[in-house]
């Protein structure tokens, strides 16, 4: 019976595999999101709530350094100081695009 037990389903993926996989599931939640809304809110609702998605992806898109593709594709990806700087950085490169974004003079 040793030979007949069930090993649990794994999928192995490669960290460019595993990025690109959550970029297209993310896209497609996005889409996805976006179908239900067009069916909830009133047109001109909607339309404000385009505006401000479309100004949010915008602001995601030109904030991206590329870090995340950077950690899968770095030799020292398991060490935990890394992990911790890469992580400090994206939160500071962050508060500096939310503080830009809102600042009033």
């Amino acid at each position: 019976m040793a030979n007949d037990q069930r090993r649990p389903f794994r999928l192995h993926l490669s960290g460019s595999s595993a990025l690109a996989l959550t970029t297209v599931g993310t896209n497609l939640v996005r889409i996805i999101s976006t179908m239900i809304l067009t069916r909830l809110l009133a047109p001109e609702v909607f339309g404000v709530v385009g505006v401000i998605l479309s100004i949010l992806y915008t602001l995601q898109m030109l904030t991206d350094f590329g870090l995340q593709a950077y950690v899968v594709r770095h030799p020292q990806a398991d060490d935990q100081r890394f992990l911790d700087s890469v992580y400090t950085i994206h939160a500071v490169l962050g508060d500096a695009a939310r503080l830009a974004a809102f600042h009033h003079s």
